[in-house]
């Protein structure tokens, strides 16, 4: 594979269709769970009900931790690449590093739904899927984030500059 140069409007709008792509497929997933669920076939006993909470909440505080020190380590690398394209290489990699258990945490919300019948688990799922929109990559959180200084940021301003590098497909 090749790598594709990127100046900084697309390296944000990449940032961007990444984060559509995810937030769509939880929703999409989550509809379908909803529209598919199987009533009947594998609603577990009312004793069992308690357990199923139980293991999703656990789950889901593993989950979004691992999201959070995931995201601020490498966060914290990135602030020390000493060139902006490593920076802004190493920070996708922080929002990859957000964003991925996030979503597991969400479909596995939905997943609960779908296995217990239960509807706080698809509730959840759908908070869930709000707050994993809130996340939306935008300037000036990279900007807070990165503690970029006033040169970078004209670097950045600048649409001729190219900051970060994107794996292309062979011949493109």
């Amino acid at each position: 594979m090749s790598l594709a140069p990127q100046n900084f409007q697309s390296y944000l709008r990449s940032l961007r269709v990444l984060f559509l792509a995810l937030i769509l497929g939880q929703a999409l997933v989550l509809v379908v769970f909803y529209v598919v669920r199987l009533d009947d076939l594998m609603v577990p006993p009312p004793e069992r009900k308690r357990l199923v909470l139980q293991l999703m909440m656990a789950a889901l505080a593993a989950l979004l931790a691992l999201s959070y020190f995931l995201h601020r380590n490498k966060l914290a690398s990135a602030r020390t690449q000493p060139s902006l394209p490593e920076k802004l290489t190493v920070y996708r990699t922080a929002l990859i590093l957000r964003w991925a258990p996030m979503e597991a945490a969400t479909l596995l919300s939905g997943v609960f739904y779908w296995v217990s019948g239960l509807t706080f688990p698809y509730y959840l799922a759908g908070l869930l899927l709000v707050f994993f929109g809130m996340q939306w990559p935008n300037r000036l959180d990279i900007f807070n984030n990165l503690h970029l200084s006033n040169a970078e940021q004209m670097l950045l301003d600048d649409p001729n500059e190219l900051v970060a590098e994107i794996s292309g497909r062979p011949g493109v």
